[in-house]
């Protein structure tokens, strides 16, 4: 647990979220700040959703910023905690699914933000079109069922689409096909993982790990102006090519820690001191 004198022991901090994410933090926040964590009620799911009823129109960071803002306003709060989530096929890794999750504390009082975000491949997400004939045994083991939650939609809907999430229990499951194979054009349903929070808890446990890393965060206290949230990392970047000499601005040259309240920072490590030629746009365009 941090000193007392610690800028957020014993505070109040807000937590908009509908899918119970404020018991996952909870008690890090009791144990290290001695810090109570506020459910406030919110509807984070304007914001977004993961099924695609509501589209995410802005960042992870933004809307994370923006449901702590949210949670603020609702309880009357200085500080708030938000995240958001975005889960599918990895940009880099063939055949493997990600969570990518981002977690913010803000200081309302200091306009003082912490943020994080990690990729995590340990998540459960699977996805089948099916009938009411298919067998499903295979599909149910990969998909971890009934610990992790299901949603069942259309895959032509007639009309409005219509879906039936939490799905958490096999006759459940086999009505919801039922159901939704008489909205559909060709009999047939869309049947995936629900990333809600409280219907996964394969997400539950990253977004456990993260809270750990925003926590570690939280606590440290800037060399310079003792300000929480030292670590931001930050990146010096622009290298010679080896070969030719041209300048990539992009490239990264060095990592540094730094204040997110002042312009304190420290090299972590040196990335590079120049440009790998199979990098560079000249040598190898």
């Amino acid at each position: 647990m941090v000193q007392k004198t610690h800028p957020y022991f014993e505070r109040e901090i807000a937590f908009a979220t509908k899918h119970q994410k404020n018991l996952i933090v909870e008690p890090l926040f009791r144990e290290q700040l001695a810090a109570t964590v506020i459910h406030a009620q919110v509807d984070t799911d304007t914001l977004g959703t993961f099924s695609g009823e509501v589209l995410r129109l802005n960042s992870q960071f933004d809307t994370a910023l923006t449901k702590a803002k949210w949670g603020m306003a609702e309880l009357g709060l200085g500080l708030g905690l938000g995240s958001e989530g975005s889960i599918g096929a990895d940009p880099v890794l063939p055949f493997v699914n990600s969570d990518i999750e981002t977690m913010v504390f803000y200081d309302g009082e200091k306009d003082l933000i912490i943020e994080v975000s990690e990729k995590f491949t340990e998540i459960v997400a699977v996805k089948i079109i099916a009938s009411r004939a298919t067998d499903l045994s295979q599909f149910l083991a990969r998909g971890d069922f009934p610990r992790h939650k299901l949603i069942v939609r259309a895959h032509k809907p007639n009309n409005k689409e219509t879906l039936v999430k939490g799905i958490g229990e096999i006759t459940e499951l086999r009505q919801a096909i039922s159901q939704i194979a008489e909205q559909s054009q060709d009999q047939q349903v869309v049947i995936e993982s629900d990333f809600r929070a409280y219907s996964s808890p394969s997400r539950q446990r990253n977004l456990a790990s993260l809270s750990k890393t925003l926590m570690s965060r939280i606590c440290a206290l800037c060399p310079e102006c003792n300000s929480p949230g030292w670590g931001k990392r930050i990146y010096d970047r622009g290298l010679h090519c080896q070969d030719c000499y041209a300048f990539n601005q992009a490239a990264v040259h060095r990592e540094l820690l730094a204040c997110v309240s002042c312009d304190y920072a420290v090299i972590k490590k040196v990335v590079a001191t120049e440009l790998d030629p199979a990098r560079c746009e000249i040598c190898n365009p």
